[in-house]
């Protein structure tokens, strides 16, 4: 069964469940929920997601856990580690996953404490060398809808539906003419799905090559478009 051909027969399944629906509008229907965004998936055990309402006080208590018991790690002959050079470099890799140190201390830039924890990490490394310390990977989001609004394609796409939509309400459900109509609004949303992916396609590429010209880690990095 062809894609159009699945849609036509859901819409008309859409119909028969909900008697008085146009076929236009069942259509509709059936094409929303095919594409509407599914919940997302729980976050991954063991790692916290940051907090929109101020420090998570149960983040706070597992950073203080992990930082207790560096400091009461040994080396091998019995002797205490050195918490403070394990705690700059910590806060390096923090920096560089922030993007940059002025971006870690964002919040509060002209403490006294922001100008310790500034000299500390612009001690233990260079500004220019924090990129090659992240362990997160570089995100570029791409918002397609946004970019295809701004583009005015959302507008030109509407117009061609609803101009199909305006003939189909002049035409017998049931006529040959209706299901040919009902192939033009559904190649019209094919079109746009089709340009959407060649955009996001050659936007991830463009994206790539240039975290490959410019990145620290070749690679390194990661698209999401939405």
């Amino acid at each position: 069964m062809t894609k159009n051909s699945a849609r036509k027969k859901a819409a008309r399944a859409y119909q028969a469940a909900h008697p008085g629906t146009t076929f236009p509008d069942a259509l509709r229907a059936v094409s929303e929920s095919a594409t509407s965004t599914p919940t997302a998936p729980p976050a991954r055990a063991g790692k916290r997601r940051p907090s929109i309402t101020g420090i998570d006080p149960q983040t706070k208590a597992a950073a203080i856990d992990a930082l207790t018991a560096i400091a009461r790690s040994a080396r091998s002959d019995g002797s205490q580690v050195d918490f403070a050079d394990t705690l700059a470099d910590i806060l390096v890799v923090v920096a560089a996953n922030m993007g940059s140190v002025e971006g870690l201390l964002r919040g509060r830039p002209t403490s006294w404490e922001a100008d310790l924890i500034h000299r500390l990490i612009t001690g233990a490394a260079a500004e220019e060398d924090l990129p090659a310390r992240r362990t997160e990977p570089v995100r570029v989001p791409l918002d397609i809808d946004e970019e295809w609004d701004r583009f005015g394609l959302v507008d030109l796409a509407q117009e061609a539906f609803d101009e199909i939509n305006g003939r189909m309400l002049e035409v017998d459900d049931e006529s040959g003419e209706s299901d040919a109509l009902a192939d033009e609004q559904l190649a019209v949303d094919e079109l746009e799905d089709s340009d959407r992916a060649a955009y996001i396609s050659a936007f991830t590429a463009s994206a790539r090559q240039i975290a490959q010209e410019h990145g620290p880690h070749r690679g390194h990095h990661q698209l999401i478009p939405r």
